[in-house]
């Protein structure tokens, strides 16, 4: 059996004030009340103020969750919790506003992951997209065009940032996104859930990667944000350059692209039947109500049939089959 501990700034002098020494004592403190395969919420003091921490715990057991465990034999790939951890230093370091990762636990027996855990410092005053859209808050900010327009281009001058390092998240939900509460013209973001992120070790995988990034953003901006916000977006991410005529042809692959991963995000949304939660309910429902029944037709188009309007501007173009992104 091999216990590993990592333990951050945020959380060493915790350990240091109770003199814990091994994994399991760490590991007891950290996911008491929480129990295994679930998520919450403790409070340490830390110098002397009490500083509130959020952790989750995972457990392999049976046949179907060892499975699941099989690729960490592989000596260069890292365990879930521990990848999320490193994920979230290294956005941190990139300026990106991420959790401040405390301690991450894996204990592994016959070198496969037996259980896990993560422990980050809370963010307070912050909440996802998710919660925005639900609130109806998102629809205000929508209304008011121009705070609106200032809002997408940060968020996509965000993610450009972190794909000119070469990094992607893969899991670029609304859920993972962050924005603080009472902000009503957001232009500052934050990122959680990067357990899937990392550096594509090919030049391939950066580019398929970072069009999966803008499909799963683009997910459900389809049922919130018009085409010409949608269209501003991309225009934002590929920067000053993108409306010139000798970058045409990249924009239109990566509108193909992005719009390929999309469909296939939404058909295997179908396929799982996902649409029993309040926030997967209403983003179903706006959705269907945009671009009507999108149960169908949801095979990506050839890269022709994904196009950009010639000399347009933001908002151009005709319109593209289930809510796509170009103009035809």
């Amino acid at each position: 059996m091999g216990d590993t501990l990592l333990v951050g700034e945020a959380f060493a002098p915790v350990v240091r004030e109770r003199g814990w020494t091994r994994y399991h004592q760490v590991r007891d403190a950290c996911i008491e009340g929480v129990g295994v395969g679930g998520e919450g919420r403790h409070v340490f003091p830390v110098d002397g103020a009490p500083r509130r921490f959020h952790f989750k715990a995972r457990r392999f057991e049976g046949l179907y969750r060892t499975l699941r465990a099989l690729p960490a034999l592989i000596p260069f790939v890292r365990a879930g919790c521990a990848r999320e951890f490193e994920n979230l230093a290294i956005l941190r370091a990139l300026g990106v506003h991420a959790p401040r990762p405390a301690v991450c636990g894996v204990r592994r027996r016959f070198g496969l992951v037996r259980e896990q855990f993560l422990g980050t410092e809370w963010m307070s005053g912050w909440c996802n997209l998710e919660q925005l859209c639900l609130n109806g808050d998102l629809e205000a900010l929508l209304a008011r065009r121009e705070e609106a327009a200032r809002s997408v281009e940060a968020l996509a001058l965000l993610v450009r940032r972190l794909h000119r390092a070469g990094w992607v998240h893969r899991d670029l939900y609304f859920r993972n996104v962050l924005v603080r509460e009472g902000d009503l013209a957001p232009t500052e973001f934050a990122l959680l859930d990067c357990r899937k992120g990392g550096y594509p070790l090919t030049r391939w995988g950066l580019e398929r990667w970072r069009a999966y990034d803008l499909a799963c953003l683009d997910k459900y901006a389809q049922a919130f944000l018009s085409r010409p916000m949608r269209l501003r977006f991309l225009l934002a991410y590929l920067g000053p350059g993108a409306r010139s005529p000798h970058l045409r042809p990249r924009l239109r692959r990566l509108l193909w692209r992005v719009e390929r991963h999309r469909r296939r995000l939404v058909a295997r949304f179908f396929a799982r039947r996902r649409g029993r939660q309040p926030w997967r309910r209403h983003w179903l429902e706006r959705v269907r109500g945009a671009a009507g029944d999108a149960s169908g037709g949801l095979r990506p188009d050839p890269p022709a049939a994904t196009n950009v309007q010639r000399g347009g501007r933001d908002g151009g173009g005709g319109p593209v089959r289930e809510g796509g992104i170009g103009g035809a």
